[in-house]
């Protein structure tokens, strides 16, 4: 007969005449096991299992055989835990020493079943009573004689006790307790929720570790000056704590609901209790999402109650609500009165609380040192002063702050005023008259020491410079000073006057003399130089046009009152400065140095240039094609057109070309002869193109035109008309034409013999 295991232990139970020669073997086995259900055992449970089954091993070594049997492992939510097989029938003691607070459930059937909290143990006993088996609490009801607890004792459900309670150590109770006599704690009761209908009395120290709810008001009074009330909490995050929570849970919370009131109440020596200072908070907006609150710290002052001091409001932070006669002061590190708020004299300090007598006056001000800034009321017409060592005190008049000099700024409905006091006579709260030293007007008007400019700069001296420029380096004799003594106005300087725009020169006065486009004198020049680098622009101009007679263009006046001697009027000069001409005067008669005079000319189409170089070579001979007025009804206004003469000894001829006048100013842009104007020598001194039709010339000889067009030669003809008298003889050697020197003059002439 086989081996059977139907044991609440599941050990062998040989059949006879089994395990013949093994006999022994499996009788130690046996006894082994015994001892294992007598010992403690250890099962890890799989990883966050939400389900787990221990069977115990048939005939073979098994944890969950011992008597305490300990699960181990870490769960994420409860486990249950089956006990197989189900007809095994015993006790055993379980602990839940799983990680992650979860209980387990000891199951064996669809009977009842044990739930073990995280790090507690249970007894339990299995009923064995196949698939309905249940597990059950083993000390559910237990009833002992005497119970001692070394340690700690945690009730989690009613402890009801008939005698005494005597506790040397802690309870701990999760669950209510009931006490139908009294209750005497001798050291530290920790009570979740504690309902008391009568007095309590402790000697020591009551650990509350749940919440305390009161229906009615708590008085805690002490006999010496030790704390009444401590919040403490040992909570070593970085949120806030301990935490006072005053709450006002209303049905019908609204706008202006008082919401906390801390009084600080004492007794008066009447052995009357007054409320000496108190914290008040409101709502001031209830609305969802646009809720606003205040808090106002007030105090009993002068016998009056509830005197605001600090109000922080939904629009603003008020000292001083209720308008009371009171300062207001911030302290520095160096200075106790580093801002200072004068309530009965309504003014401001900065550094100082000393106000002099700026509290007579109707202005309110602030005081900074020694500066005070006072203002009468806003609104046109009200007067702002910025002040140093003064103030506006009684009568609105200026007072020193202290002896000596002081200065200011007056602002009024539009002007400013700076003034100064220079100190004679002035000693601390003096009253003074200041001086004004410069004043703008509302019309922008600046006027120096005047408050009635008239003019954009209106400046008044008694006496000396009105104004004076000079540099901080230089001696006192280097300067500028524009003066009027009453009649006449001078500017005088030590160095050159300089004008200038853009940054550039324009203009400077150096030594007496104006120079124009010059930094430096020439040497021939003495009052009046004009310099300019400028191409086709005139250098000067004299403009005297009213479209009318009598208009006169420069006068030159120089020279011996006599006229005698030789008195130069005109110097020309070449770019470089060498002489080239004058206008000489002596004994009435004017001179004019060597010169050529010159006819504005057009020239034929074809011959004019597109730019400004010349249309025929200098000295070319050109004759008269027609004659035409410039302006209709100005006879002088003759401009001539022209071409190269085109025959020997023509009476057309008119002069030599000299030179085009593009881009001069008289060079026409519009019209039938736009850009084309030309000079032609017809007076004085020049040069004419030749060439040997008429022999080598001689001085003297007359030069009139040639059969080559634009060509002259010597006249030979009786008569001739001649443009010139040749001032150079010339040999030719050939055909070859030379330029030669001429006195210009169209006139009949008469060839020497």
């Amino acid at each position: 007969m086989a081996s059977t295991y139907v044991n609440d232990l599941r050990l062998n139970e040989m059949a006879t005449g089994d395990a013949s020669g093994t006999w022994g073997d499996t009788t130690n086995t046996n006894l082994e096991l015994i001892g294992e259900a007598l010992g403690f055992g250890t099962e890890a449970i799989t990883t966050n299992a939400d389900t787990h089954t221990s069977t115990v091993a048939d005939g073979a070594t098994d944890p969950v055989r011992a008597m305490y049997v300990k699960y181990t492992g870490t769960l994420d939510s409860a486990c249950t835990i089956t006990i197989a097989p189900n007809t095994m029938s015993r006790m055993q003691f379980i602990e839940n020493a799983t990680s992650g607070s979860q209980n387990i459930i000891i199951s064996q059937g669809s009977g009842a079943n044990v739930t073990i909290p995280a790090g507690d143990v249970k007894a339990v006993y299995l009923d064995g009573a196949g698939s309905g088996a249940a597990v059950t609490d083993a000390f559910a009801s237990l009833n002992v004689v005497d119970l001692k607890v070394q340690d700690d004792l945690t009730v989690t459900d009613d402890a009801t006790i008939g005698g005494t309670l005597g506790v040397t150590g802690t309870v701990t109770l999760a669950g209510d307790i009931d006490l139908a006599g009294g209750i005497d704690v001798d050291g530290t009761s920790n009570l979740d929720i504690v309902d008391i209908d009568g007095a309590v009395d402790m000697a020591s120290t009551l650990q509350v570790d749940g919440a305390i709810t009161s229906s009615a008001g708590a008085t805690i009074t002490v006999s010496d000056n030790s704390d009444n009330l401590t919040l403490t909490s040992t909570d070593a995050d970085a949120n806030s704590g301990p935490n006072l929570r005053m709450y006002r849970n209303s049905g019908s919370p609204a706008d202006s609901d008082a919401i906390g009131l801390i009084d600080f109440e004492g007794r008066n020596d009447n052995s009357q209790d007054v409320v000496y200072a108190a914290i008040d908070t409101r709502i001031v907006d209830a609305s969802d999402g646009t809720e606003d609150g205040r808090i106002e710290v007030a105090t009993i002052l002068a016998g009056t109650a509830g005197v605001s001091r600090i109000l922080m409001d939904a629009t603003e932070t008020a000292f001083n609500d209720n308008s009371k006669n009171l300062d207001f002061r911030v302290e520095s590190d160096g200075n106790a009165n580093m801002l200072f708020v004068d309530g009965g004299n309504n003014q401001v300090g900065i550094a100082t609380n000393d106000f002099n007598d700026m509290g007579s006056s109707s202005y309110a001000g602030l005081k900074v040192g020694g500066a005070t800034f006072q203002d009468s009321g806003g609104g046109n017409g009200s007067a702002t002063h910025i002040l140093n060592n003064s103030y506006v005190g009684s009568g609105n008049n200026f007072y020193l702050d202290g002896g000596g000099a002081s200065s200011g700024i007056q602002l009024t409905s539009g002007d400013i005023n700076f003034f100064t006091f220079d100190g004679s006579g002035g000693s601390a709260d003096a009253q003074v008259s200041y001086t004004s030293r410069l004043h703008i007007a509302e019309t922008g008007v600046v006027g120096i020491g005047t408050t009635s400019p008239a003019t954009t700069l209106h400046m008044d001296a008694s006496g000396g410079a009105v104004l004076r420029m000079q540099r901080t380096s230089a001696s006192a004799s280097n300067k500028l000073e524009l003066s009027y003594d009453g009649t006449d106005a001078t500017i005088s300087s030590s160095e050159d006057i300089i004008f200038s725009t853009f940054s550039s020169e324009d203009a400077r006065f150096a030594d007496g003399t104006l120079l124009i486009g010059s930094t430096t004198l020439d040497g021939n020049s003495a009052k009046f130089q004009i310099f300019q680098n400028s191409n086709n622009k005139f250098t000067g101009a004299f403009i005297c046009d009213g479209n009318n007679v009598n208009r006169f263009g420069p006068m030159i006046r120089c020279g011996t009152d006599d006229n005698s001697g030789t008195n130069t009027m005109l110097t020309f000069q070449d770019g470089d400065g060498t002489g080239i001409g004058s206008i000489t005067s002596s004994g009435g008669t004017v001179t004019y140095g060597a010169f050529t005079a010159h006819h504005e000319v057009n020239v034929p189409n074809s011959d004019n240039p597109s730019d400004d170089s010349d249309a025929y070579p200098y000295g070319t001979l050109v004759e008269v094609v027609s004659v035409y007025l410039t302006e209709a009804n100005k006879r002088q206004s003759i401009r001539y057109t022209v071409q190269k003469s085109q025959s020997a000894n023509s009476k057309k001829v008119l002069g030599a070309y000299s030179s085009n006048m593009r881009p001069s100013p008289m060079c026409p842009t519009t019209g039938t002869y736009a850009n084309n104007l030309h000079n032609i020598s017809i007076l004085g001194d020049g040069h004419i193109i030749c060439n040997n039709s008429g022999g080598n010339i001689e001085v003297g000889d007359g030069i009139c035109t040639s059969s080559t067009a634009g060509i002259g030669m010597k006249a030979t003809d009786n008569p001739s008309m001649i443009v010139g008298i040749a001032q150079e003889a010339v040999t030719f050697s050939g055909s070859e034409t030379k330029l030669v020197p001429v006195q210009f003059g169209v006139q009949q002439f008469t060839p020497w013999s």
